[in-house]
């Protein structure tokens, strides 16, 4: 009998030593993934009301690779404006006429899904998501946002 509870006990240590390995590859996995991604700056889904808006405020050192990807979730149908701006004119970017320092390559008019990755320059910016085709609708937004300096 003290054989045979030796050979389970054996078994369920290859187990978890097995389900031990398994967690360490998949932490690297994750760990290795996040270096590729750099700073994390948004992981969320933004709800945006109707003709608003919704920032992530970001700032980087010196030059550096931005990559973002937002897909529509709900009433993103009509479609939705990005851009990225310089942080102080965040503000004034959203009235009519006022200063609006942005990044040009950044801007998409209507888009029901943006996907980019270039290099920015240092400063402070802001990524901008508009909710500006629908009139009485709020959207939601899946929002992944990294940054690598």
């Amino acid at each position: 009998m003290y054989p045979r509870n030796e050979e389970k006990m054996m078994k369920k240590l290859a187990l978890a030593v097995s389900l031990l390995m398994v967690g360490v590859f998949a932490f690297a996995a994750k760990a290795s993934r996040a270096e590729e991604d750099g700073r994390i700056i948004a992981n969320a889904e933004w709800v945006v009301e109707a003709h608003a808006a919704h920032a992530e405020t970001f700032g980087v050192r010196g030059p550096a690779i931005l990559r973002v990807s937002i897909m529509g979730v709900k009433n993103a149908d009509k479609g939705f404006r990005v851009r990225v701006v310089n942080a102080q004119d965040l503000v004034s970017c959203r009235v009519a006429g006022g200063t609006c320092r942005e990044l040009p390559s950044w801007r998409q008019e209507s888009t029901k899904a943006f996907q980019q990755t270039e290099k920015i320059p240092s400063g402070d910016w802001s990524l901008l998501v508009e909710n500006n085709l629908n009139v009485f609708k709020r959207m939601t937004v899946r929002v992944f946002a990294s940054v690598r300096e």
